[in-house]
């Protein structure tokens, strides 16, 4: 069972990450400043929890090697790492946030512009406007209940030919 790795550990799965043909355990005592009894400490509970040096090279080769990935999200099917894969990724929303940003700077002009015009055309008497919205208001209203009648009348005309 993997326990929680200690900040040690990590440096020490860092560094065997990073450096594919392997590192001696000096190499990692160097690299991490601690001694080489304690880099064959961690090692060791390393090992005991699961992560032997095997399934680190098998992840390292998982992350770093070639991968197949089919076409998702706007992106072309592709072979490679995960990193890079992700990088295509992350290059891909930024262009994609840089031309929403470009489109949206230029459409929010051209409506500042219209809406200026129109008002500038227009000139809007805000209490006839509201005159028309209440009397427009009160034709839904009416409309949304003569729609529901009929829609009563309607279910019971079904149900009347249904029992008979």
């Amino acid at each position: 069972m993997i326990t929680l790795l200690g900040l040690r550990q990590q440096q020490l799965l860092t560094l065997l990450l990073q450096n594919k043909e392997g590192l001696t355990v000096e190499d990692l005592s160097k690299g991490l400043g601690i001694t080489d009894n304690a880099v064959r400490q961690h090692l060791t509970a390393l090992e005991r929890d699961g992560i032997s040096a095997t399934v680190v090279n098998a992840l390292s080769n998982a992350l770093t090697g070639p991968t197949n990935f089919a076409a998702a999200g706007g992106l072309n099917a592709t072979t490679g790492s995960f990193a890079n894969y992700a990088a295509a990724i992350v290059s891909s929303v930024a262009s994609k946030a840089s031309q929403a940003s470009a489109a949206f700077a230029a459409k929010s002009t051209a409506q500042s512009t219209y809406a200026n015009s129109l008002s500038a055309e227009s000139g809007v008497n805000l209490d006839e406007e509201s005159a028309r919205i209440s009397a427009l208001q009160n034709k839904y209203s009416a409309a949304s209940e003569l729609i529901q009648v009929v829609n009563t009348m309607f279910t019971s005309l079904i149900n009347a030919i249904q029992a008979g």
